[in-house]
């Protein structure tokens, strides 16, 4: 099975969407941005004494890392894929498409974008993988779409 990574504009539905798909599937579920975050502690105090290309080096690194990970599904963010998009060529990516009224909705502090924001992401994101979209916003509902798309194009 490829790494499949699933990003999203809504991260934390997105990443409890990702969660329910591992474990139907009896995958290991990683969030690309926590295990990062973990790895490195304090973001601010490295790009203070190291500087950026100092924490992109170490981003890259710990990406690697977790994809020695096997029988994974993978959740990142937009800001972290977009930054490191040359480690995500031979994945499938996962966009959980939402409207800029359902990220409204889910009142996430990631709905600070602006309308055309949002627009420029979602028609990138769009343009890059398989796109699940879903009219109501219930975790369940878009895990079992993803699933159902992943056994369609034969993933797994």
């Amino acid at each position: 099975m490829k790494k499949t990574i699933v990003i999203s504009l809504a991260d934390m539905f997105a990443n409890k969407v990702t969660d329910m798909v591992a474990n139907d599937l009896g995958l290991y579920f990683l969030n690309l941005d926590d295990f990062i975050d973990y790895r490195l502690l304090d973001y601010n105090r490295i790009i203070e004494k190291c500087g950026v290309e100092y924490l992109k080096k170490q981003e890259a690194k710990y990406i690697k890392e977790a994809f020695s990970f096997v029988e994974a599904i993978y959740y990142i963010s937009y800001d972290l894929f977009v930054n490191n998009q040359i480690y995500f060529a031979d994945c499938l990516i996962i966009y959980i498409a939402l409207t800029c009224e359902q990220l409204a909705k889910l009142n996430e502090k990631t709905f600070v974008i602006n309308n055309l924001a949002f627009q420029d992401r979602d028609a990138y994101l769009r343009s890059i993988g398989l796109v699940i979209e879903g009219d109501f916003l219930v975790e369940k509902s878009f895990s079992n779409k993803i699933i159902q798309k992943l056994k369609q194009n034969d993933y797994i």
